[in-house]
């Protein structure tokens, strides 16, 4: 299990750098920044590390791990919400200044 959840977090942590060459038009950052946001989640990692004994000791290594799976799901389906809000805004501004686009499209301004 350990192995399973180790694996997802670095995937997780992947995430970022993976999109940030395409995302980062629609953020309007550069996309060399996604070195702070590795800078910033192995910042976390450490604390987290050192705060993990305690946790361990108190509530177990099962659940710390669940509620550690369920934070990375959290922080995941945050991002996918927050792209996808992100572009269905620019799409409807778009159509807005577009007026046959709009037409087309059959949606309501």
């Amino acid at each position: 299990m350990t192995l399973a959840v180790q694996s997802l977090t670095a995937m997780a942590l992947a995430v970022p750098p993976v999109l940030a060459p395409v995302a980062a038009a629609d953020f309007g950052a550069a996309p060399t920044a996604v070195g702070q946001w590795v800078g910033f989640s192995y910042t976390v990692a450490m604390f987290a590390g050192l705060a993990s004994g305690t946790l361990v000791g108190r509530h177990g290594p099962v659940r710390v791990l669940q509620v550690a799976v369920l934070g990375v799901a959290l922080g995941l389906a945050v991002v996918a919400v927050a792209l996808t809000l992100r572009l269905h805004f620019r799409a409807r501004a778009q159509l807005r200044a577009e007026p046959a686009l709009l037409a087309a499209s059959g949606l309501r301004a």
